[in-house]
């Protein structure tokens, strides 16, 4: 019986020399880390171009034995800066997932003022206490049930962490949520956060420029907020403003891809994904992507930390299945 064809699809966001930049602390990949990763994958797998995956899941012609699939989150200036460049000069092409807020508006999403938070203060502890104040001054009486429901570990965060994220992102309501998202921001990151945007996302000019090199973008929300978690309302500006990002940068794409931001995801999303257009559409499910099973709405990925550091290592599960198909 023959085998079922899989792919290799591995996810990045921060990119970055780490140790030189402003927060060696984010949790991202170091460039030289990510060039090892690169070359590496040249030397043993046939990394495809966006337009080939396309190919093959509009056709069903079987991928090559051993292929991966590039993918890069959240639109950040590394991509321009770092990551095009690594691309570019070893003829490689990927997918870009940036969302409209960023990218068009020129707004710092919530998440990744979550994320610099936790990187500017280096004691996680020390920043729960800091939001359980921030509750308590915001009147949240529930103190004790959210950290009964959300201080505990998650694949990739100790207990506190987990803890901090889930409430900024998500568990809060909306309002009191982003206030005291912007009131730990300012106090502890900073409050010019139009130089911070600058700073930290691509431009729509460096986005077309990276498409005139075959590098192709697709939809990632609006605010980048948890899809299985939004109103109607909310769902239908994260996936409109997503096709909006995709005219942008390449005007008439037919059949763009689509990936959930935190890899939120219910069966209304995927109705509305596939009403807007998109052909296909990435999650965070850890594991090789399955090319012809029907669900090419619901494609798994490999987090770059999936990988083991040492690449050569033949004990890694993921390098295992990959060989096998």
């Amino acid at each position: 019986m023959m085998s079922t064809p899989q792919i290799t699809t591995v996810m990045y966001h921060y990119v970055r020399p780490l140790e030189k930049s402003r927060f060696p602390k984010i949790k991202g990949l170091n460039l030289k880390a990510f060039e090892a990763q690169i070359d590496y994958l040249m030397l043993n797998y046939t990394i495809l171009e966006p337009r080939t995956l396309r190919t093959i899941l509009k056709d069903g012609r079987r991928a090559p034995k051993r292929s991966c699939i590039l993918t890069f989150d959240d639109g950040y200036i590394d991509h321009f800066n770092y990551v095009f460049p690594v691309l570019a000069t070893r003829g490689l092409k990927g997918f870009f997932f940036p969302p409209k807020s960023s990218l068009i508006d020129r707004k710092i999403l919530s998440v990744n003022k979550i994320q610099f938070l936790l990187a500017e203060i280096s004691e996680p502890q020390q920043l729960k206490s800091r939001l359980d104040n921030t509750l308590a001054d915001f009147g949240i009486q529930n103190i004790g049930e959210l950290i009964k429901k959300y201080y505990n570990s998650s694949r990739y965060d100790s207990a506190p962490i987990n803890y901090i994220k889930r409430l900024l992102q998500h568990a809060l309501p909306d309002k009191v949520r982003e206030k005291i998202i912007d009131k730990l921001f300012n106090e502890c990151v900073t409050s010019d956060t139009a130089s911070f945007c600058e700073e930290l996302y691509l431009t729509l000019d460096q986005a077309k420029l990276m498409a005139d090199y075959g590098m192709e973008f697709g939809g990632h929300g609006d605010l980048h907020l948890w899809h299985d978690k939004c109103t109607e309302k909310e769902l239908e500006r994260e996936v409109s403003a997503s096709s909006q990002v995709v005219r942008s940068i390449h005007g008439n794409l037919k059949d763009p891809f689509y990936c959930y931001p935190f890899g939120g995801y219910d069966q209304h999303t995927l109705d509305c994904v596939k009403a807007a257009k998109f052909m296909a559409g990435f999650t965070v499910e850890p594991n090789l992507t399955k090319v012809n099973n029907g669900k090419i709405l619901e494609l798994a990925r490999l987090d770059t930390n999936d990988l083991p550091s040492n690449l050569t290592n033949k004990n890694n599960p993921w390098l295992e299945l990959a060989n096998s198909v």
